[in-house]
């Protein structure tokens, strides 16, 4: 799985595979991602995940603490 860090500046994005965006927005002085995406796609906070989940996200190839 591939792996790519980046410096982004409020209001500037990424689009993964033409159809998710995610976009650097500053709300009340505090750093926050917008994300838009199809509905299939499942977007979930990785501290909520159940240890199925996680081990799932694993076997994808995502390395999770």
């Amino acid at each position: 799985m591939g792996k790519l860090s980046l410096t982004r500046r409020p209001g500037e994005g990424i689009i993964i595979d033409k159809k998710i965006r995610i976009t650097v927005m500053v709300i009340n002085n505090v750093p926050k991602l917008v994300i838009e995406a199809p509905k299939d796609v499942n977007i979930v906070r990785e501290e909520v995940l159940t240890v199925e989940e996680i081990e799932i996200c694993r076997e994808n190839g995502l390395s999770l603490a």
